[in-house]
Protein backbone atom coordinates (compact mmCIF):
# COMPACT_ATOMS: atom_id res chain seq x y z
CA UNK A 1 0.00 0.00 0.00
CA UNK A 2 1.46 3.33 -1.21
CA UNK A 3 2.01 6.31 1.84
CA UNK A 4 0.91 9.76 0.73
CA UNK A 5 4.37 10.87 -0.11
CA UNK A 6 4.73 12.57 -3.47
CA UNK A 7 8.06 12.36 -4.95
CA UNK A 8 9.45 13.89 -8.09
CA UNK A 9 12.26 11.30 -10.08
CA UNK A 10 14.11 13.05 -12.44
CA UNK A 11 16.34 10.11 -13.95
CA UNK A 12 17.15 7.82 -17.26
CA UNK A 13 15.35 4.71 -17.55
CA UNK A 14 16.31 1.99 -19.97
CA UNK A 15 16.46 1.69 -23.05
CA UNK A 16 19.19 2.10 -23.65
CA UNK A 17 20.94 -0.01 -21.26
CA UNK A 18 23.79 2.06 -19.16
CA UNK A 19 24.65 1.66 -15.62
CA UNK A 20 23.21 4.70 -15.05
CA UNK A 21 19.80 3.70 -16.61
CA UNK A 22 20.29 0.23 -14.72
CA UNK A 23 20.24 1.64 -11.23
CA UNK A 24 17.48 4.57 -12.07
CA UNK A 25 15.36 1.71 -13.36
CA UNK A 26 15.80 -0.46 -9.40
CA UNK A 27 15.12 2.80 -7.76
CA UNK A 28 12.18 3.86 -9.45
CA UNK A 29 10.68 0.45 -9.22
CA UNK A 30 11.28 -0.13 -5.60
CA UNK A 31 10.16 2.87 -4.29
CA UNK A 32 7.30 3.30 -7.12
CA UNK A 33 5.78 0.32 -4.62
CA UNK A 34 5.95 2.50 -1.67
CA UNK A 35 5.40 6.12 -2.31
CA UNK A 36 3.66 8.17 -5.41
CA UNK A 37 6.16 9.00 -7.97
CA UNK A 38 6.30 11.73 -10.31
CA UNK A 39 8.54 10.79 -13.25
CA UNK A 40 10.36 12.30 -15.68
CA UNK A 41 12.46 9.90 -18.18
CA UNK A 42 15.08 11.94 -19.78
CA UNK A 43 16.76 8.99 -21.54
CA UNK A 44 17.30 9.15 -25.10
CA UNK A 45 16.87 6.31 -27.32
CA UNK A 46 20.21 5.56 -28.09
CA UNK A 47 24.13 5.38 -27.52
CA UNK A 48 24.22 7.71 -30.16
CA UNK A 49 25.68 11.32 -29.28
CA UNK A 50 24.03 14.16 -30.91
CA UNK A 51 25.20 17.81 -30.40
CA UNK A 52 21.57 19.09 -31.62
CA UNK A 53 19.05 19.42 -28.68
CA UNK A 54 16.35 17.04 -29.61
CA UNK A 55 13.07 19.10 -30.35
CA UNK A 56 11.15 15.99 -28.53
CA UNK A 57 13.58 16.12 -25.48
CA UNK A 58 12.49 19.96 -25.86
CA UNK A 59 8.86 19.88 -25.59
CA UNK A 60 9.17 16.91 -22.83
CA UNK A 61 11.54 19.49 -20.39
CA UNK A 62 8.96 21.93 -20.95
CA UNK A 63 5.99 19.66 -20.09
CA UNK A 64 7.60 18.34 -16.51
CA UNK A 65 8.67 22.06 -15.63
CA UNK A 66 4.54 22.52 -15.72
CA UNK A 67 4.20 19.76 -13.07
CA UNK A 68 7.18 21.14 -11.62
CA UNK A 69 5.26 24.35 -10.23
CA UNK A 70 1.89 22.02 -9.63
CA UNK A 71 4.46 20.11 -7.01
CA UNK A 72 6.63 22.13 -5.78
CA UNK A 73 4.69 23.30 -2.48
CA UNK A 74 3.31 19.56 -2.44
CA UNK A 75 6.86 17.51 -2.95
CA UNK A 76 8.12 15.88 -0.10
CA UNK A 77 11.73 14.80 -2.37
CA UNK A 78 13.28 15.53 -5.12
CA UNK A 79 15.88 12.46 -6.48
CA UNK A 80 17.99 13.67 -9.64
CA UNK A 81 20.11 12.08 -11.43
CA UNK A 82 22.87 14.68 -13.01
CA UNK A 83 23.79 14.50 -16.58
CA UNK A 84 27.93 14.98 -17.47
CA UNK A 85 27.13 16.94 -20.49
CA UNK A 86 26.97 20.53 -21.85
CA UNK A 87 23.36 20.26 -22.81
CA UNK A 88 22.80 17.61 -19.88
CA UNK A 89 23.69 20.09 -17.20
CA UNK A 90 22.01 23.22 -19.05
CA UNK A 91 18.92 20.94 -18.35
CA UNK A 92 19.73 20.23 -15.16
CA UNK A 93 19.95 23.55 -14.50
CA UNK A 94 17.21 24.91 -15.93
CA UNK A 95 15.68 21.87 -13.29
CA UNK A 96 17.17 23.36 -10.56
CA UNK A 97 16.23 27.05 -10.86
CA UNK A 98 13.17 26.42 -11.28
CA UNK A 99 12.17 23.81 -7.89
CA UNK A 100 13.21 27.12 -5.99
CA UNK A 101 13.24 25.65 -2.08
CA UNK A 102 12.18 22.63 -3.64
CA UNK A 103 16.33 21.85 -3.99
CA UNK A 104 15.97 21.71 -0.17
CA UNK A 105 14.33 18.91 -0.58
CA UNK A 106 16.52 17.46 -3.38
CA UNK A 107 19.16 14.20 -3.42
CA UNK A 108 21.66 14.38 -6.52
CA UNK A 109 23.15 11.15 -7.84
CA UNK A 110 26.24 11.82 -9.77
CA UNK A 111 27.11 8.53 -11.97
CA UNK A 112 30.35 9.79 -13.28
CA UNK A 113 34.10 10.48 -12.46
CA UNK A 114 34.19 13.23 -15.11
CA UNK A 115 32.00 15.73 -14.04
CA UNK A 116 34.73 17.44 -12.05
CA UNK A 117 36.47 17.71 -15.39
CA UNK A 118 33.29 19.27 -16.97
CA UNK A 119 32.88 21.74 -14.72
CA UNK A 120 36.72 23.00 -14.69
CA UNK A 121 36.15 22.96 -18.73
CA UNK A 122 32.92 25.35 -18.49
CA UNK A 123 32.11 28.42 -19.07
CA UNK A 124 32.12 30.65 -15.78
CA UNK A 125 28.68 31.15 -15.70
CA UNK A 126 27.94 27.87 -16.27
CA UNK A 127 30.12 26.86 -13.00
CA UNK A 128 28.43 29.55 -11.10
CA UNK A 129 24.84 29.00 -11.84
CA UNK A 130 26.18 24.79 -10.75
CA UNK A 131 27.80 26.86 -8.16
CA UNK A 132 24.35 28.40 -7.00
CA UNK A 133 21.86 26.30 -7.06
CA UNK A 134 23.74 22.83 -5.50
CA UNK A 135 24.71 24.86 -2.68
CA UNK A 136 20.85 24.53 -1.44
CA UNK A 137 21.09 20.59 -2.44
CA UNK A 138 20.01 18.14 0.68
CA UNK A 139 22.31 15.73 -0.49
CA UNK A 140 24.79 14.58 -3.13
CA UNK A 141 25.63 11.27 -3.90
CA UNK A 142 28.89 9.67 -5.50
CA UNK A 143 30.03 5.83 -6.22
CA UNK A 144 33.24 6.06 -4.41
CA UNK A 145 35.32 7.64 -1.91
CA UNK A 146 37.60 8.95 -4.96
CA UNK A 147 34.85 10.42 -6.72
CA UNK A 148 33.61 13.18 -3.70
CA UNK A 149 36.20 15.89 -5.45
CA UNK A 150 33.39 16.02 -8.33
CA UNK A 151 30.88 17.84 -5.87
CA UNK A 152 33.31 19.48 -3.41
CA UNK A 153 33.69 22.55 -4.94
CA UNK A 154 29.91 22.35 -4.98
CA UNK A 155 28.47 21.53 -1.68
CA UNK A 156 29.71 21.07 1.47
CA UNK A 157 31.72 17.44 2.42
CA UNK A 158 29.41 16.65 4.88
CA UNK A 159 26.23 16.89 2.27
CA UNK A 160 28.50 14.32 0.16
CA UNK A 161 27.26 10.03 0.77
CA UNK A 162 29.02 7.61 -1.06
CA UNK A 163 26.62 4.52 -2.27
CA UNK A 164 28.41 2.21 -4.40
CA UNK A 165 26.57 0.55 -7.42
CA UNK A 166 25.51 -3.05 -7.05
CA UNK A 167 24.59 -6.00 -9.67
CA UNK A 168 21.41 -8.22 -9.77
CA UNK A 169 21.63 -10.94 -7.47
CA UNK A 170 20.77 -13.97 -9.84
CA UNK A 171 24.35 -13.14 -12.01
CA UNK A 172 25.89 -14.24 -8.19
CA UNK A 173 27.91 -17.61 -9.33
CA UNK A 174 27.72 -20.78 -6.83
CA UNK A 175 30.79 -21.87 -5.66
CA UNK A 176 31.00 -25.26 -7.08
CA UNK A 177 29.57 -23.71 -10.61
CA UNK A 178 33.13 -21.29 -10.22
CA UNK A 179 35.05 -24.38 -9.15
CA UNK A 180 34.31 -26.45 -12.04
CA UNK A 181 34.35 -23.82 -14.73
CA UNK A 182 37.81 -23.40 -13.58
CA UNK A 183 38.56 -26.87 -13.24
CA UNK A 184 37.89 -27.54 -16.91
CA UNK A 185 40.61 -25.80 -18.39
CA UNK A 186 43.04 -28.57 -19.13
CA UNK A 187 45.50 -27.64 -21.97
CA UNK A 188 45.91 -31.46 -23.07
CA UNK A 189 42.30 -32.13 -23.85
CA UNK A 190 41.84 -28.54 -25.68
CA UNK A 191 40.22 -26.89 -22.74
CA UNK A 192 39.28 -23.01 -23.30
CA UNK A 193 39.91 -19.96 -21.85
CA UNK A 194 36.93 -17.56 -22.38
CA UNK A 195 37.88 -13.98 -22.18
CA UNK A 196 34.61 -11.29 -22.31
CA UNK A 197 34.02 -7.65 -23.37
CA UNK A 198 31.07 -7.08 -21.37
CA UNK A 199 30.41 -3.10 -22.04
CA UNK A 200 28.85 -0.58 -24.45
CA UNK A 201 30.86 -0.76 -27.64
CA UNK A 202 32.22 2.73 -27.36
CA UNK A 203 35.77 3.48 -29.00
CA UNK A 204 36.83 4.85 -24.97
CA UNK A 205 36.00 1.79 -23.66
CA UNK A 206 38.89 -0.07 -24.98
CA UNK A 207 36.84 -2.67 -27.26
CA UNK A 208 39.48 -1.88 -30.25
CA UNK A 209 42.69 -2.03 -27.71
CA UNK A 210 41.19 -6.20 -26.45
CA UNK A 211 40.20 -6.71 -30.47
CA UNK A 212 44.43 -6.06 -31.07
CA UNK A 213 46.19 -6.69 -27.79
CA UNK A 214 44.13 -10.63 -28.66
CA UNK A 215 45.27 -10.69 -32.46
CA UNK A 216 48.80 -9.95 -31.76
CA UNK A 217 49.15 -13.49 -29.92
CA UNK A 218 50.93 -15.72 -31.70
CA UNK A 219 48.53 -18.36 -32.98
CA UNK A 220 49.42 -21.43 -30.44
CA UNK A 221 47.93 -18.60 -27.58
CA UNK A 222 45.33 -17.51 -29.05
CA UNK A 223 43.36 -20.97 -29.97
CA UNK A 224 43.56 -21.49 -26.31
CA UNK A 225 41.24 -18.47 -26.12
CA UNK A 226 37.44 -18.01 -27.42
CA UNK A 227 37.10 -13.82 -27.25
CA UNK A 228 33.34 -12.72 -26.42
CA UNK A 229 32.48 -9.12 -27.26
CA UNK A 230 29.13 -7.71 -25.98
CA UNK A 231 27.57 -4.92 -25.97
CA UNK A 232 25.76 -2.07 -28.28
CA UNK A 233 27.77 0.11 -30.90
CA UNK A 234 26.93 3.87 -30.23
CA UNK A 235 28.12 4.50 -34.14
CA UNK A 236 26.82 1.99 -37.09
CA UNK A 237 30.06 2.71 -39.34
CA UNK A 238 32.45 1.58 -36.32
CA UNK A 239 30.46 -1.57 -35.98
CA UNK A 240 30.56 -2.60 -39.38
CA UNK A 241 34.59 -1.96 -39.29
CA UNK A 242 34.47 -3.82 -35.67
CA UNK A 243 32.83 -7.34 -37.82
CA UNK A 244 34.37 -6.91 -40.99
CA UNK A 245 37.93 -7.30 -39.15
CA UNK A 246 36.83 -10.52 -36.51
CA UNK A 247 34.23 -11.73 -39.60
CA UNK A 248 37.00 -14.43 -40.69
CA UNK A 249 38.18 -15.43 -37.39
CA UNK A 250 36.39 -18.37 -35.72
CA UNK A 251 37.06 -18.06 -32.11
CA UNK A 252 36.21 -14.20 -31.62
CA UNK A 253 31.80 -14.02 -31.13
CA UNK A 254 30.12 -10.77 -30.93
CA UNK A 255 26.76 -10.78 -29.48
CA UNK A 256 24.75 -7.57 -29.92
CA UNK A 257 22.24 -7.92 -26.73
CA UNK A 258 22.74 -10.19 -24.20
CA UNK A 259 20.81 -10.06 -20.83
CA UNK A 260 18.45 -12.05 -18.18
CA UNK A 261 19.40 -15.33 -18.21
CA UNK A 262 21.91 -15.71 -21.49
CA UNK A 263 23.94 -13.05 -19.66
CA UNK A 264 24.23 -15.12 -16.33
CA UNK A 265 24.48 -18.12 -18.34
CA UNK A 266 27.63 -15.60 -20.46
CA UNK A 267 29.46 -14.27 -17.72
CA UNK A 268 29.65 -17.65 -15.70
CA UNK A 269 31.48 -19.58 -18.05
CA UNK A 270 33.77 -16.44 -18.50
CA UNK A 271 36.90 -16.68 -17.21
CA UNK A 272 38.49 -13.29 -17.55
CA UNK A 273 36.59 -9.82 -18.16
CA UNK A 274 38.84 -6.95 -20.26
CA UNK A 275 37.67 -3.23 -19.15
CA UNK A 276 40.44 -1.41 -20.79
CA UNK A 277 38.48 1.71 -20.65
CA UNK A 278 39.86 5.48 -21.78
CA UNK A 279 36.97 7.47 -19.81
CA UNK A 280 36.63 8.74 -16.26
CA UNK A 281 34.46 5.82 -15.37
CA UNK A 282 32.42 6.04 -12.08
CA UNK A 283 31.50 2.57 -10.93
CA UNK A 284 31.16 0.63 -13.51
CA UNK A 285 28.04 -2.66 -12.70
CA UNK A 286 30.50 -5.09 -15.61
CA UNK A 287 33.42 -5.16 -13.32
CA UNK A 288 30.83 -5.86 -10.40
CA UNK A 289 29.15 -8.28 -12.34
CA UNK A 290 32.65 -10.30 -13.48
CA UNK A 291 33.44 -10.49 -9.87
CA UNK A 292 29.97 -12.27 -8.81
CA UNK A 293 30.89 -14.01 -12.13
CA UNK A 294 33.86 -15.49 -10.70
CA UNK A 295 36.03 -13.67 -13.43
CA UNK A 296 39.06 -12.63 -13.07
CA UNK A 297 39.45 -8.70 -13.87
CA UNK A 298 41.59 -6.20 -16.29
CA UNK A 299 41.37 -3.30 -16.20
CA UNK A 300 42.35 0.52 -16.26
CA UNK A 301 42.92 2.95 -13.11
CA UNK A 302 40.91 5.56 -14.43
CA UNK A 303 38.37 7.55 -12.64
CA UNK A 304 36.45 5.80 -9.34
CA UNK A 305 37.70 2.03 -10.65
CA UNK A 306 39.89 2.64 -7.89
CA UNK A 307 37.51 2.10 -5.19
CA UNK A 308 36.69 -1.57 -5.88
CA UNK A 309 39.40 -2.30 -7.73
CA UNK A 310 43.14 -3.63 -5.99
CA UNK A 311 46.03 -4.43 -8.12
CA UNK A 312 46.86 -8.26 -7.72
CA UNK A 313 43.87 -8.93 -5.60
CA UNK A 314 40.95 -8.78 -8.12
CA UNK A 315 42.98 -8.76 -11.07
CA UNK A 316 45.49 -6.04 -13.14
CA UNK A 317 45.48 -2.99 -14.50
CA UNK A 318 46.43 -2.83 -18.12
CA UNK A 319 48.92 0.00 -18.45
CA UNK A 320 51.27 1.47 -20.50
CA UNK A 321 50.15 0.83 -24.58
CA UNK A 322 47.25 -1.04 -24.03
CA UNK A 323 46.76 -3.68 -26.68
CA UNK A 324 50.68 -4.91 -25.71
CA UNK A 325 50.10 -4.68 -21.81
CA UNK A 326 46.70 -7.16 -22.86
CA UNK A 327 49.08 -9.17 -25.29
CA UNK A 328 51.01 -10.16 -21.70
CA UNK A 329 48.12 -10.54 -19.64
CA UNK A 330 46.49 -12.75 -21.52
CA UNK A 331 49.27 -14.71 -21.75
CA UNK A 332 49.91 -14.54 -18.18
CA UNK A 333 46.62 -15.77 -18.04
CA UNK A 334 47.23 -18.81 -20.25
CA UNK A 335 50.49 -19.37 -18.02
CA UNK A 336 48.99 -18.92 -14.42
CA UNK A 337 46.15 -20.43 -14.54
CA UNK A 338 45.93 -21.65 -10.82
CA UNK A 339 46.94 -17.98 -9.85
CA UNK A 340 43.61 -16.33 -11.73
CA UNK A 341 41.55 -19.05 -10.20
CA UNK A 342 42.27 -18.13 -6.89
CA UNK A 343 41.53 -14.58 -7.67
CA UNK A 344 38.33 -15.14 -8.86
CA UNK A 345 37.26 -17.36 -6.06
CA UNK A 346 38.13 -14.22 -4.20
CA UNK A 347 36.12 -11.90 -6.77
CA UNK A 348 33.01 -13.97 -6.02
CA UNK A 349 33.28 -13.78 -2.22
CA UNK A 350 34.27 -9.91 -2.77
CA UNK A 351 30.79 -9.11 -4.95
CA UNK A 352 28.74 -9.76 -1.95
CA UNK A 353 29.79 -6.57 -0.28
CA UNK A 354 28.10 -4.67 -3.39
CA UNK A 355 24.55 -6.43 -2.93
CA UNK A 356 21.37 -5.19 -4.43
CA UNK A 357 19.52 -5.24 -1.15
CA UNK A 358 22.59 -3.42 0.47
CA UNK A 359 22.24 -0.56 -2.39
CA UNK A 360 18.90 -0.09 -1.56
CA UNK A 361 18.88 0.08 1.80
CA UNK A 362 21.89 2.96 1.54
CA UNK A 363 19.39 4.93 -1.15
CA UNK A 364 16.05 4.28 1.51
CA UNK A 365 17.79 5.35 4.73
CA UNK A 366 19.25 8.85 2.53
CA UNK A 367 15.39 9.75 1.74
CA UNK A 368 14.06 8.66 5.07
CA UNK A 369 16.20 11.13 6.81
CA UNK A 370 15.39 13.57 4.16
CA UNK A 371 11.77 13.28 4.78
CA UNK A 372 12.00 12.58 8.83
CA UNK A 373 13.95 16.15 8.73
CA UNK A 374 11.73 17.84 6.73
Amino acid sequence: MKDEKILLFILPLPPPVTGQSIISKAVYEHFNNKHNIVLFNYQRTSLSKSTILNFGQIIKTFNFLKIIKKYRDRADLVYLNLSVSLLGNLKDIFILFMLGKLRKKTIIHLHSGGFLRYIKRSFFIVKLLNKLLMKDIYKGIVLGESLKDNLLNLMDENKISVINNFYEPDILISEDQLKKKWDRIDWDTDGKLNLIFFSNMIIGKGYLDLLNGFLNLDERTKNKCVLYFTGEFDNIGNKRIFLGKIKKITNIYYIENVDGLEKKKLLNKSHAFFLPSRMLEGQPISILEAYASGCAVFTTNTGGIKDIFNENKNGNFIKGKYDKSISFLISSLINSTEKYKKIAIFNRNYSLNYSKDKFLKKIKDLFDELMINE
